[in-house]
């Protein structure tokens, strides 16, 4: 398709949906019994069939199938900017679990797919329509200029008989999110929650004792659980906000069913008015999802308030309550300063409620993390959507930490030279550029307890290195069997050593030469576990893996010089896991290599960026970073929705007092996305094709940042 018909046809179907019509041409329809064999990319398809008197094909169960479609918007790599589309699939709804759509734009896991939506899983037999938002940035086109999508039905065959690519329709937004809430509801209905939230007992005003919808207020810091009642002081009261005249400020309220189930229950914020008049202000009212989760170590599922929806309406059983989220978004050149009262009003089918607001905007503005010079990153396992980025920037999240071993350059390795591919990561980064990320903290490795299998930048330079001479599973395994060795344990291998300084300064340069953002890189994830050991595991299943031990430390000093010698200039990184001496129980085998001395402490002449999760283990150990002419960073984990104030106290304040100038967290989206009632989830923010769910510990997070930028 050349370019100025992929435009003028796109220029024909956007007139023709903007003119109210919903019977535009499709701009591109895959119909799968006539699909041409060499279209299917990955995975695979059956023969044609004819069920019910529908032509299709099956989707194979248990493979990622791929087709190539042609662009519909010329030659360029992506649509343009701020589009947004609707994949429309017809198939047979025969499985029991729903289907992934996917989309095959580079951002998952080594250039993996990206989940879209999920539909499906009934097992009704019913020919049936889904409609799959895309948007502009997770769409991409491949090496050979075709589009690629996907569908991947886990729990068996699917019938598909077609696909149809149009522009979205204005409900395409609402109708995603309930759909998304759907399905997370039907595969979580068989699962039931063996932890339970203990249920607290009423107090209400003798003059509130009638009210069948019954509001109360209480911090957006304390969270409110289905089994949470009104307490002393809450029901009644008003919903109050301080903020600066540029500020993201949250007001969180519940509503408890104190007569009868409630049904439909939503709200609205009326206008907020004072002396100085109308407050110009953007409000965005959400409601909270409870879903089941088992948040890794915290055990078996337990139902918790995991996101903010755009608000929608709930139903409430009779003694129970539901969170709902407001938050106010100021602008510094339209919010005058002062003080505003409003009403919230409340309705359910059964009746209603007003809440009193007040709201007290103060006359001063806060730093940008920017002009404050701050850096705050999430913890990624693959790449994102630029939508995506504009919302971390709200967050104050203006950095991103990647590990090597799922986000980097295609390599290869030809007559002793190292050759990299960046077309598709350049294009991201400068993307990341333009929305305003800052930073990347690129982990080359990971957790220490895995090692050396967790060392991935010199696991995939060995297995380049010899590829075609074994299968890579091989490979791989012979790395970890190597490396462990104690003739090699503790330093890169020799043979390595030359493409992985290669690698570094390459990456180094290219980014330099192409304004990405800034690079600052790490060997691997907490080398302080070396004094856990030595032969420390956890969990770690290879047989070869010899885990924690002082070739951990060795091993990062190691790689950190050959950081410094590779990228004269490069910021080098380290997450220190513990800084204290070992405790009064520690007792050091004999090996004489393996002496009792400071867990972190001993990396702070080898790292540039010092980062630390247990400041308070040295009080003034912020104070001896610097002194040593390095920069002093703190980081930390997540609640899980259970403890936003944990975000807003260690982000916030606790950071501060130690003068950090930026920070991490684990984690961001590291999960198994929207159903989190198995596995180990660390996520705070949920993406969609239109932006991102946030959970409350990410909005807590931006408020403890949101404190550093004020102080």
């Amino acid at each position: 398709m050349s370019p100025t018909y992929g435009k003028l046809l796109l220029i024909v179907v956007l007139a023709v949906a903007l003119a109210g019509t919903s019977m535009a041409a499709p701009l591109v329809k895959i119909d799968l019994a006539k699909l041409p064999a060499d279209r299917v990319v990955a995975g695979a398809v059956s023969e044609p069939q004819n069920l019910d008197g529908v032509a299709c094909r099956l989707v194979r169960a248990g493979e990622k199938c791929a087709f190539a479609i042609d662009t519909w918007w010329g030659d360029a790599l992506q649509p343009p900017a701020g589009a947004m589309y609707l994949a429309t699939v017809r198939y047979q709804d025969t499985v029991d679990q729903p289907v992934r759509f996917l989309s095959y734009a580079r951002l998952g896991g080594n250039e993996g797919p990206s989940e879209m939506h999920r539909f499906g899983g009934l097992a009704d037999g019913k020919w049936k329509t889904a409609r799959v938002p895309l948007s502009w940035d997770m769409l991409l086109a491949d090496d050979g200029g075709r589009l690629q999508l996907g569908i991947d039905s886990k729990a068996g065959d699917l019938p598909v008989a077609s696909i149809e690519i149009g522009p979205a329709d204005a409900d395409a937004q609402r109708r995603y999110n309930a759909q998304t809430r759907q399905w997370v509801r039907q595969v979580q209905a068989p699962l039931k929650p063996t932890a339970q939230i203990e249920t607290q007992k009423p107090i209400i005003p003798p003059s509130m004792s009638d009210q069948v919808v019954l509001p109360y207020v209480r911090s957006y810091m304390s969270v409110i659980y289905p089994a949470s009642a009104p307490q002393a002081g809450q029901a009644g009261a008003p919903l109050g906000v301080r903020m600066a005249v540029n500020e993201y400020e949250p007001a969180t309220f519940a509503v408890y069913a104190a007569k009868k189930k409630l049904t439909n229950v939503t709200f609205e914020v009326g206008k907020l008015t004072g002396p100085s008049g109308t407050l110009t202000v953007q409000v965005d009212r959400g409601t909270v999802e409870y879903s089941l989760t088992s948040p890794g170590r915290r055990g078996e599922p337990v139902l918790l308030p995991q996101r903010i929806w755009p608000i929608y309406p709930v139903d409430i059983d009779q003694g129970k309550s539901h969170w709902f989220w407001i938050t106010l978004k100021t602008d510094a050149a339209k919010s005058k300063p002062g003080k505003y009262t409003g009403q919230v009003a409340i309705r359910a089918d059964q009746g209603r409620a007003t809440l009193p607001i007040e709201v007290e905007v103060l006359p001063i503005k806060l730093l940008t993390m920017d002009e404050a010079d701050l850096l705050m990153g999430g913890c990624h396992p693959a790449l994102i959507a630029a939508h995506e980025m504009d919302v971390l920037l709200e967050h104050n999240l203006n950095m991103m930490n990647i590990w090597s071993n799922s986000v980097g350059p295609r390599m290869k390795i030809t007559d002793g030279k190292l050759e990299l591919d960046f077309e598709f990561l350049d294009l991201w980064m400068q993307t990341a550029r333009r929305h305003g990320i800052k930073a990347m903290v690129w982990f080359l490795g990971g957790c220490p307890y895995g090692y050396p299998r967790t060392m991935s930048l010199e696991r995939e330079i060995y297995i380049t290195l010899h590829a075609g001479e074994k299968p890579r599973k091989e490979l791989y395994d012979e790395f970890v069997r190597i490396a462990g060795t104690k003739e090699h344990r503790g330093q890169t291998l020799p043979e390595i050593e030359p493409y992985y300084r290669q690698w570094v300064a390459q990456v180094w340069q290219y980014s330099r030469n192409n304004n990405w953002p800034e690079i600052i890189i790490t060997p691997f994830d907490e080398p302080a576990m070396w004094v856990q050991g030595p032969y420390r595991k956890s969990s770690e299943k290879h047989p070869d893996a010899i885990g924690t031990g002082p070739w951990i430390k060795d091993h990062f000093k190691y790689a950190c010089k050959l950081l410094h010698e590779s990228a004269p200039g490069i910021r080098v990184y380290g997450s220190i896991h513990h800084n204290h001496l070992p405790g009064p129980d520690y007792q050091p085998p004999s090996d004489d290599e393996y002496p009792p001395i400071l867990e972190g402490q001993v990396f702070i002449q080898d790292v540039d960026v010092f980062c630390t999760n247990a400041a308070d283990e040295v009080p003034k150990l912020g104070d001896k970073v610097r002194a040593a002419g390095k920069t002093f960073w703190q980081y930390t984990g997540t609640g899980g929705g259970t403890r936003p104030a944990h975000g807003r106290f260690m982000f916030g304040f606790y950071f501060n007092a130690f003068n950090s100038r930026g920070s991490l967290v684990w984690a961001y989206d590291w999960g198994s996305g929207f159903d989190t009632s198995s596995g180990s989830n660390w996520i705070i923010g949920w993406r969609t094709p239109f932006g991102v769910i946030p959970g409350p510990d990410y909005e807590c997070l931006r408020e403890g940042w949101d404190d550093c930028r004020a102080l």
